[in-house]
């Protein structure tokens, strides 16, 4: 069971479905739409015969609360609830549970059953679209209290946008970007000189030849999205891990006043397959709010050689990861990635 209760959206699949539908929803999608996408998203889900049901339940019990029910999904979700094959599942596999699962569902069936509520109107967020330009470099001067504890009080973080990308919830449009840092008295004026600055390394690598783990299902998902790119794109995701940072931030008033633009010193010194412009996969991610303890305990943390001046392009403790260092390994049995 994918269920942690007996509540309705005590269960993954059920939490999802709700997710999902209202996300759908925020796109300024139909209702007509919105179901049938939802529907096609989750065809596998629908043909288990376990699974299927929870899926009907919320989705029921979803819509009816916003004022759409849709009658072919009041009459499937009826249909399995009538039918028993979920409380069944309870009685034989968590009966300890299976009273408070039958009053759950008994109370589904009485909810969609009475009239629904009026027609509960959703609203669509306004997309943020971060305004800085591909290349641009900004200036982020630590001035805060752990930034004197830590003893940066006098360094700036150098951050460059290498790339965009959306993210949910609200599908934002979050720049990616590459740190470096420096001295106060030392921002860069010129390409050169901040082309003379090691970017930030934010992952162990021990050895130049780093070894990826990847289990089989996990690699033939990557095969059936991007084919013979499979491979390639299983690096690129790994870098990014060691180099890239999303700031999360919905709105322009979220960004400190203290950054400032150096200028935009192009592209050049960063290898493209470093980087990608989508953000399924998990990557350094900071918040404003805590933009400060995040960054200066990774840095602490992983980047001693250039926080101590020794700044030449090498990492004490890390060798520099490149593309070609990478080497993925299939056929385990276990996630690792």
């Amino acid at each position: 069971m994918g269920a942690w209760g007996p509540a309705l959206y005590s269960d993954d699949i059920a939490d999802d479905v709700r997710s999902e539908y209202k996300d759908i929803l925020r796109k300024g999608k139909t209702d007509a739409d919105a179901l049938k996408e939802l529907l096609n998203e989750n065809r596998e889900i629908l043909e288990d015969p376990d699974d299927g049901p929870v899926f009907w339940f919320a989705l029921a019990d979803t819509m009816w609360k916003l004022g759409r029910l849709d009658p072919i999904v009041k009459e499937k979700a009826l249909y399995y609830l009538n039918e028993g094959g979920n409380l069944r599942r309870w009685e034989e596999e968590n009966p300890k549970f299976a009273g408070k699962r039958k009053a759950v569902l008994d109370g589904l069936r009485e909810q969609i059953l009475a009239p629904q509520p009026d027609r509960k109107k959703i609203l669509i967020p306004i997309v943020y679209h971060c305004e800085w330009e591909l290349g641009g470099v900004y200036a982020y001067p630590f001035e805060s209290e752990i930034a004197l504890q830590k003893g940066f009080q006098n360094k700036v973080l150098l951050i460059q946008k290498v790339a965009e990308g959306q993210i949910n919830p609200g599908n934002h449009v979050l720049p990616v970007c590459r740190l470096k840092i420096t001295d106060k008295n030392a921002i860069p004026k010129t390409k050169q000189e901040f082309d003379s600055l090691s970017y930030l390394q934010f992952e162990r690598a021990e050895n130049i030849k780093k070894v990826i783990e990847i289990s089989k299902w996990f690699y033939s998902s990557c095969e059936e999205r991007y084919g013979q790119d499979a491979n390639r794109m299983l690096k690129l995701h790994r870098l990014r891990r060691y180099y890239d940072w999303v700031f999360i931030n919905t709105s322009k008033r979220i960004i400190p006043k203290s950054i400032f633009y150096i200028g935009n010193f192009g592209l050049d010194g960063i290898d493209e397959s470093g980087f990608l412009h989508d953000l399924d996969y998990s990557c350094n991610c900071a918040r404003w709010n805590f933009f400060d303890e995040v960054i200066i305990n990774k840095l602490i943390n992983y980047n001693s050689d250039v926080l101590s001046g020794n700044n030449s392009g090498s990492i004490l403790r890390m060798p520099i990861l490149r593309f070609d260092d990478l080497e993925i390994v299939i056929d385990q049995d276990y996630y690792c990635f």
